[in-house]
């Protein structure tokens, strides 16, 4: 049986948490005052779901941003910088 201690908490099962997985699951603890248990199973449960989503309604990626679908705009760098202005960038 795989052991690791956290803190005060131990998890205990057959296979091993990574510790960012974990980490994420303690601040979710934390913040909603749930156990740690439930948390990582509403967490484990979000990504069940995200991964039923059919692929034609996920975006194609090329890389980690996105592709857009097309837009009849062209954005120029006014559109950018009257953006950055509006946000205090």
């Amino acid at each position: 049986m795989h052991i690791r201690h956290f803190e005060r908490f131990t998890l205990r099962g057959t296979s091993g948490t990574d510790e960012d997985i974990f980490n994420i699951a303690r601040q979710k603890t934390q913040r909603e005052g749930v156990p740690t248990g439930t948390a990582m199973s509403e967490l484990m449960r979000l990504g069940m779901c995200s991964m039923q989503t059919p692929p034609a309604q996920r975006l194609p990626t090329r890389s980690k941003q996105a592709v857009l679908p097309a837009r009849n705009e062209t954005i120029t760098n006014d559109h950018v910088y009257s953006i950055m202005e509006q946000e205090g960038m």
